[in-house]
């Protein structure tokens, strides 16, 4: 089913793209247009622990999304310099505004690919990791919010209007009749403070943010519910100009999850204390157990 659907929406996103770029006269490059490029900008996130954070005092970038950066890097044959960053911060609302506008190349930010999202001119590469919705709330409040209806009448944050969980959760509000009160912020870490101070009921957001969430703050709790029974899918968003851009990036994605890279990473990101020979852990489990399609 999956592999389907993907395969068929980066076709229907990519072809009036391409027709009106190129000529069959033309010979088709070789590499996309990213290929070496001396000036790569990727986007990603800078505030989610496991997925993409920055160390300001260290400078230091770490999470499964600078990881799978960092492959994509490799094989387009770009370095990064102290003077020639390749990482910049993005924000869930600018993610497609920085494409457009060219500011950015790549998006790998835990971008889901979405309908709405192509239509608006993102092309998306094959998913690389694959994650449902899930209720953070506080930890004194596990026994009293179990699932979705126990949320019936609270007040719940998500990410912003354009962001799959508001839109989703909006949609399971409306049509279940539960009253949700929706607070849409700028980004999961906006929303895990107002969870904190008890602005809000819950969260509503990605189990691969909510992990990050959990590590960072103990007193919180995943209530381990799908609130959506399809899982977000996490592809690299960038701009075809040409075939070439979107058969690069989509190598590179099936390469990265057929050379033993993907398990490693999700395995090293999602249990920082694991060691050789052990099991991985619990969460990172979550994503062992339903990996994107590799064919």
């Amino acid at each position: 089913m999956w592999p389907s659907r993907w395969s068929a929406i980066l076709v229907l996103a990519i072809l009036p793209i391409i027709t009106s770029c190129f000529s069959p006269e033309q010979p088709a490059p070789r590499h996309s247009r990213f290929f070496q490029k001396p000036d790569l900008h990727i986007g990603v996130f800078d505030d989610q622990a496991y997925i993409a954070l920055y160390d300001h005092a260290a400078k230091k970038w770490s999470g499964f999304e600078i990881d799978v950066a960092r492959y994509v890097m490799r094989k387009l044959r770009v370095t990064e310099g102290p003077r020639e960053p390749i990482l910049h911060s993005v924000r869930p609302a600018n993610r497609a505004s920085s494409l457009l506008s060219d500011g950015n190349d790549l998006v790998i930010a835990s971008y889901s690919i979405t309908d709405e999202r192509i239509r608006e001119r993102i092309t998306f590469s094959r998913p690389y990791l694959f994650s449902f919705h899930d209720i953070l709330v506080r930890r004194s409040e596990k026994g009293l919010i179990k699932s979705l209806d126990d949320l019936r009448g609270r007040k719940v944050c998500t990410g912003p209007v354009n962001s799959t969980p508001y839109q989703q959760l909006g949609f399971l509000n409306q049509q279940r009749r539960l009253g949700i009160r929706i607070y849409p912020d700028i980004g999961n870490q906006a929303c895990v403070q107002k969870l904190r101070k008890k602005e809000v009921d819950a969260v509503v957001s990605d189990v691969a943010v909510i992990t990050g969430n959990l590590a960072d703050h103990p007193d919180l709790h995943m209530v381990g519910v799908k609130v959506w029974p399809r899982p977000e899918q996490y592809g690299i968003g960038f701009i075809a100009r040409s075939q070439a851009d979107i058969d690069e990036i989509n190598a590179i994605v099936k390469e990265m999850l057929n050379d033993g890279t993907w398990r490693r990473i999700v395995i090293q990101n999602f249990c920082p204390t694991h060691r050789p020979g052990e099991e991985p852990c619990d969460t990172a489990r979550i994503f062992l157990d339903n990996p994107p399609p590799s064919t």
